[in-house]
């Protein structure tokens, strides 16, 4: 539920909205990697690049083979 919100609100660049929803589907579930690697675009696209750091290493620690998540952590 949280991640389709997020999802929502980054398809329609609300970043700042999309992150708190992002946070609640990892708290539901840490092993998902598609909320990890949009939290971390949005924290990028917010330009809070620490912050994007962890959930992007996350999301490629969750599926080493997302090129999306090298991209954006590189």
């Amino acid at each position: 539920m949280y991640q389709r919100l997020g999802l929502v609100y980054y398809l329609s660049n609300h970043f700042q909205d999309a992150v708190p929803a992002f946070q609640n589907s990892l708290k539901y579930n840490p092993q998902q990697w598609p909320p990890a690697l949009f939290l971390g675009i949005c924290y990028y696209r917010l330009g809070q690049f620490t912050k994007a750091l962890e959930p992007l290493r996350l999301a490629l620690q969750i599926k080493s083979d997302l090129p999306d998540g090298h991209f954006w952590l590189g």
